[in-house]
Formats: structure tokens, sequence, C-alpha cells
């Protein structure tokens, strides 16, 4: 794991460790696209959060976990608007998951830490958050889109959309959704793949069938 100094005062190494398990690889394919990507599990029953824009329009979804276990994937929830996907994996294989707890939403000035599939631990300041997103000063790779952005208590705060363009290399900005989507999407989102009418009727869309 390649964790700075800096970080290993803020974060202690169960909560570390803890943050890179339920960090995984998301690989998805389909007829006009091939992508590599990052996601974090929420429910260790098998419930796995992503970008939405990051899997575009794919036929197989193989999430890959710490332990380098390739499970199965069904996307069962996309919410353009909020840039969120739900998957899920196959229950047989779930019990090796580790799911991250939803933080308490971070304000301009805090501190939080990113993590991607290339088990690269990074820090950073939220400078701004508007309309939910966070921009947080932190450089950021395409492989880390989807990944997670925790607190210093390694609570899922924010996921990994990607980085506002133009900006100078020494001060890199990386755009995140925010822990209150997050929680809306998890909350109305049931470890069995079900979907809640509330949140269809935010906008999100189920593009494959509910898991069973």
């Amino acid at each position: 794991l390649l964790i700075s100094t800096a970080l290993a005062a803020e974060l202690d190494s169960s909560t570390t460790e803890h943050i890179h398990a339920a960090t995984v690889r998301i690989d998805a394919s389909g007829a006009r696209t091939e992508a590599s990507f990052s996601g974090v599990v929420v429910d260790a029953s098998g419930l796995v959060l992503t970008s939405a824009h990051a899997l575009g329009c794919v036929d197989e979804v193989v999430v890959t976990t710490a332990t380098d276990h390739a499970l199965d994937a069904r996307v069962i929830l996309l919410d353009d608007e909020a840039d969120l996907a739900v998957l899920a994996v196959r229950p047989k294989r779930a019990a090796k998951l580790r799911a991250l707890e939803p933080g308490i939403p971070p304000g301009p000035g805090a501190t939080v830490h990113a993590w991607g599939q290339a088990s690269s631990l990074r820090s950073g300041q939220v400078r701004r958050v508007e309309g939910g997103t966070l921009q947080v000063q932190m450089p950021t790779l395409s492989t880390d889109i989807g990944g997670p952005v925790v607190d210093g208590q390694g609570h899922l705060v924010g996921l990994i959309t990607g980085w506002q363009p133009g900006r100078a290399a020494d001060d890199p900005l990386s755009l995140a959704v925010g822990a209150r989507k997050i929680g809306t999407i998890i909350e109305d989102t049931n470890p069995d793949g079900r979907v809640s009418k509330k949140t269809l009727c935010a906008g999100a869309r189920k593009v494959w069938e509910e898991l069973r």
C-alpha cells in the first residue's frame, strides 16, 4: 500500500486497511466501450457504488476485490443526475466484501482522503461544496473515478467523479459526489437489489433485471 507519512498520522493502520479492502476495481465492456475504473463496497451483502458516467453502455461488468477475487456484477441502478450507479455482485461471493459506512458531509477546509484501484491513498482539503459536489485540492487518475473519498475516521463522504481541467500541475482540483447524494442512494437501494419508488422518481433508472 502506498501511504505518505502525513496520511499515516491521520489514519491508523486498521482504518487504512479497511478502506483498501472496501475499494474495488471495476472492468466494464460492451459493443462500443471497454473501461477500467474504481468503486466502493457500501453493503457487505453485495452492493457496490461507482460513477454512472464511467459505466457507459456496457454488457458485462466484473468487480475485482482487493484480494483479487473477480465477481460477476449486475447494474441495478443508474442515477445520471447524481452521477451514481449501484452494482450488485452475486450473493454466493458477497461474503468476501467489506463495506464503508457513510459519514457526515465535510465542509470547506476539511481534510479528506481518496483511494482508487491503484492502491495509492491521497489527501487534500475541500475547497468548495456546490450543489452536492465536493471540490478537493488533490490529483486524480482516470482509474480513480468511482473510488471513495473518506474522512479521518474512514467514513465515506464522497465518490470521485473527475477533475477540473486546465489546472496548474501544482494545484490540481478533483471533483466528487457528496455524502448527501450517496446517503440517499444507499438508503433507497435494498441489499437484495430492489430499488424503491422514491429513488426511481428522483431520476434514477434500472437498466437490467433486479438481482434475484
